[in-house]
């Protein structure tokens, strides 16, 4: 049971890191941040980040015209403000309701089950979400590019009894529906209609993992993605615990650099891997800031070449803010004193590809040479002179973490004094241990280059 059922009061101030955070109490007298965001579930009548018996009595005000409607007070969707919205709010309070209503990553209005027994979970954020909830055994599907670490996710041949596709965007979809699901996490919303008119019976939801908006931390995507989960999957007080963590880390490494003056910042190049493999005519892709990746480096406390080199409108993502990268002539980079490059290798595509020029690397792997070689090769290309240039996986900016382990990685190279007393791969351990993974990230994993 949701120990939030009992009156929630707030109970004063925890000074961190020199911040002022409100604390509350559950049920069971433990102190929980209370997080300064609105849940996107409908229910959630008084605006908060939970649902809890303060939306019961928000949903009686506005019943008896004491208060107006506000955004998510129609809790079953109906059109109107009831008992039966009241009931609604009981229900999911005591993991009794057997769907909910609420908006997806991108703003759709859907409903779906709660505690769904048959789950494809596509890609490696969406597996890794499942895992940190404790809902392994839900999982009956993947993609080929999350069965490469299956052993890793899933332990020894975990992946046997699983149906693997090759690709999610455009899955065999009489496979899919074999699978008798309740519900596909999405990993984005580029395939969802297509998705909910083949498969009319499964919940097909995007929570919102592949642009998680990280730099508005408590507002992010990502933080709405676990919540969502976590009353979808009645798993609230994991989720909530597990953003907790994530929150209070993120905070820790962005307000180490928050006070760093622009002129001090290090210019960081976010670009991947093909600028190095295809010639020196070739335009490098720069990161826009909707990219994971530029955000990870802002939130680290880099002053970004997207941010130098492109124009306002195009750093923001172009006219429909829908661009992540923008292709630079190569004379510009040329010509642009770059601190840093992080270039992003990524071996396996949600589309089911497999390149043939990145290096294998991820969870799992623990033979690195491949991954150090191309690294090696990155840091003598011409336009790197006088550039410290670091090779870093996918899974960093595909997997679960929400930018936090790219974010910590890349703060310890750009300012190394600044963060002489913290350790990334501390961090990165810690996440393994949220996904109930017993490895060590030192010995079974390859994910930057140089290593620490």
């Amino acid at each position: 049971m949701n120990p939030k059922i009992a009156v929630v009061i707030l109970v004063g101030v925890l000074v961190a890191a020199g911040i002022s955070m409100p604390l509350i109490l559950n049920a069971n007298n433990e102190a929980k941040r209370a997080l300064d965001m609105e849940l996107e579930i409908y229910g959630n009548a008084n605006g908060d980040w939970t649902i809890d018996s303060a939306d019961v009595e928000r949903l009686e005000k506005i019943i008896s015209g004491e208060e107006v409607k506000t955004t998510f007070a129609d809790a079953n969707g109906d059109g109107r403000i009831d008992q039966k919205d009241i009931d609604q709010v009981n229900g999911i309070i005591k993991n009794t309701a057997s769907r909910i209503w609420l908006k997806d990553g991108v703003g759709n209005d859907r409903n779906v089950g709660t505690n769904p027994q048959r789950v494809f979970a596509e890609y490696l954020s969406n597996v890794e979400l499942m895992l940190i909830l404790g809902q392994k055994d839900k999982i009956v599907g993947i993609d080929a590019a999350a069965e490469h670490f299956g052993d890793f996710y899933f332990g020894k041949d975990g992946t046997k009894d699983l149906t693997v596709v090759q690709s999610s965007h455009s899955p065999p979809w009489e496979v899919m529906e074999e699978l008798d699901l309740d519900i596909i996490l999405a990993y984005n919303w580029t395939s969802l209609e297509t998705k909910w008119e083949k498969l009319p019976t499964v919940d097909v939801f995007y929570l919102g993992m592949y642009a998680p908006g990280i730099l508005d931390r408590e507002g992010s995507s990502y933080v709405q993605a676990y919540l969502k989960a976590g009353y979808i999957f009645r798993q609230v007080d994991r989720a909530e615990d597990y953003v907790e963590w994530y929150l209070g880390t993120m905070k820790e490494i962005n307000d180490k650099s928050a006070d760093v003056p622009d002129a001090d910042r290090p210019s960081v190049l976010m670009t991947g891997v093909a600028p190095f493999t295809m010639g020196p005519t070739r335009p490098w892709t720069v990161a826009t800031i909707i990219d994971p990746m530029d955000q990870s480096a802002v939130m680290a406390g880099a002053m970004t070449l997207g941010k130098t080199v492109l124009s306002a409108e195009m750093y923001a993502g172009g006219p429909t803010q829908s661009t992540w990268s923008v292709g630079v002539d190569p004379e510009t980079i040329a010509v642009t004193d770059i601190d840093y490059a992080f270039c992003l290798s990524a071996k396996y595509s949600f589309g089911g590809s497999i390149s043939a020029t990145a290096p294998d690397s991820g969870y799992g792997v623990k033979d690195r040479t491949d991954f150090d070689d191309f690294q090696k090769m990155a840091s003598e290309n011409q336009f790197m002179d006088n550039t410290h240039v670091y090779l870093i996986t996918n899974n960093l900016r595909e997997g679960g973490s929400g930018g936090l382990l790219l974010t910590a990685y890349i703060a310890k190279i750009i300012y190394p004094d600044l963060f002489k007393d913290i350790d990334p791969l501390d961090y990165h351990q810690k996440y393994v241990e949220w996904m109930g993974i017993d490895a060590d990230v030192r010995e079974e994993a390859v994910f930057i280059s140089p290593s620490f």
